[in-house]
């Protein structure tokens, strides 16, 4: 008899640079420690059960607070304050009573190297392309891979490839910026963008963020986000006297 196929993981990365992120920050300044942990609680539960969401019902409420001995109130006032925060995605919660995200689906996709297609009820990953099935192990044919493959990335002005298409939270695509090396050395080195360095990179984008988040704005793709921060970044350096840098028009 064939084992059943399994859809949890066994682990999933937990990122060094977590605390780095403005709305975990968010979470611990209103919640505290115990928010934090909550939030990593059901994220394992995430990853350990279906692979890529949980339901949030009455009972695991129940099971949260019960394995953190936490109140049942203070773990649902932390959920709610994680979705309204963007930790979580807001429709898919509020329309199937799910926690999921885009980045927990990329992980979940990327851990299961691509062999699974998920519901389009809940699928905030591939936007472009839902697949209007259940989460699923599935064989890996030709159309298939299609459907998980990453869309064919384009040059940048700054000659680094960026991948296109893909809508998602402004938040990640800001971290993989800054985690992409050669597109912040290529930044730096052109003498027109006037970066000193990667500490005054990282300084930069996180008011271009800020800038965004004022104006509702919480996701892009991938080339609007970088094009945007060049001609935002550009034209900020060019006004004279100007100490309101994020009040400037986004091209």
């Amino acid at each position: 008899m064939a084992r059943p196929i399994k859809n949890g993981l066994d682990y999933f990365p937990f990122d060094t640079d977590i605390f780095s992120d403005r709305k975990v920050r968010k979470l611990l300044k209103t919640h505290g420690c115990k928010g934090f942990t909550v939030f990593s609680l059901v994220l394992c539960e995430i990853y350990r059960g279906k692979g890529c969401f949980v339901l949030c019902d009455d009972d695991f409420l129940f099971d949260v607070s019960d394995k953190l001995n936490i109140a049942e109130t203070v773990v649902n006032e932390t959920i709610n304050f994680c979705v309204s925060n963007g930790l979580f995605d807001k429709r898919v919660f509020e329309c199937e009573g799910i926690l999921t995200s885009a980045s927990i689906q990329k992980r979940y996709i990327s851990a299961k190297r691509g062999k699974v297609v998920i519901d389009a009820k809940i699928n905030v990953f591939e936007t472009e392309n839902p697949v209007n099935v259940a989460i699923t192990e599935v064989n890996v044919t030709e159309s298939t891979q299609s459907k998980v493959k990453k869309s064919k990335v384009k040059e940048s002005k700054e000659n680094v490839p960026i991948t296109s298409n893909v809508i998602r939270p402004i938040e990640e695509l800001a971290q993989e910026y800054l985690g992409n090396e050669r597109l912040c050395n290529a930044v730096i080195n052109n003498k027109k963008n006037r970066i000193k360095d990667l500490a005054h990179l990282k300084n930069r984008i996180e008011e271009f963020v800020e800038t965004l988040e004022e104006r509702n704005t919480f996701v892009k793709t991938e080339e609007d986000f970088a094009s945007h921060f060049r001609n935002w970044h550009l034209k900020s350096t060019q006004t004279v006297n100007n100490n309101h840098i994020d009040k400037i028009p986004l091209v």
